[in-house]
């Protein structure tokens, strides 16, 4: 299966694959779904013909978005494709706003197998400067309790909560 060159110099025919077709097109590194804000997410596609030969030419465009499902934008993400020239491209993706999305990838607007797909963005690491204590006066008596809450957010300005893992404070006596 494929095309056949033959020319007046090889007696041989050669079997090349045929032009890429979107349905067989292999996306490789999808994950779990989940990626965190901020973290580049890469992964890969293979273009394979109508028969299933494996392409080794480059040249395909693919089209590729990162799109919050809520407002339909790329609210802070994007996803790069770059052609390697050997029928393999790779996809770079990050978002910096959490929430969901959907990751779509088509060549020729037709999607690919497993395109879209869906992606849930979580809150980077606790990033201390953008951290805010709330519920504390400044000052204290010594030996009363006293309590506050502190609202963690990652360098992106999500929020973190005690769902997202634990993290710690220290109180310094001045």
């Amino acid at each position: 299966n494929g095309i056949g060159v033959q020319t007046d110099e090889d007696p041989f025919v050669a079997v090349v694959p045929a032009a890429t077709d979107a349905s067989a097109v292999v996306l490789t590194g999808l994950g779990d779904g989940f990626m965190d804000a901020g973290v580049p997410v890469v992964m890969s596609l293979l273009a394979h013909d109508e028969f299933g030969n494996r392409r080794h030419e480059g040249g395909d465009v693919f089209a590729a978005s990162l799109l919050l499902d809520a407002s339909g934008a790329p609210e802070g993400s994007f996803v790069e494709v770059v052609d390697l020239g050997d029928g393999s491209q790779t996809l770079i993706s990050l978002a910096t706003v959490t929430g969901m999305y959907t990751l779509s990838v088509t060549l020729d607007e037709v999607d690919i197998p497993l395109s879209p797909a869906p992606r849930q963005v979580l809150a980077g690491a606790i990033h201390l400067p953008t951290c805010v204590v709330a519920g504390a006066d400044r000052g204290t008596i010594a030996g009363l309790a006293t309590s506050f809450e502190i609202e963690g957010f990652d360098i992106f300005g999500n929020p973190r909560d005690l769902n997202d893992g634990p993290y710690g404070a220290q109180v310094a006596l001045l």
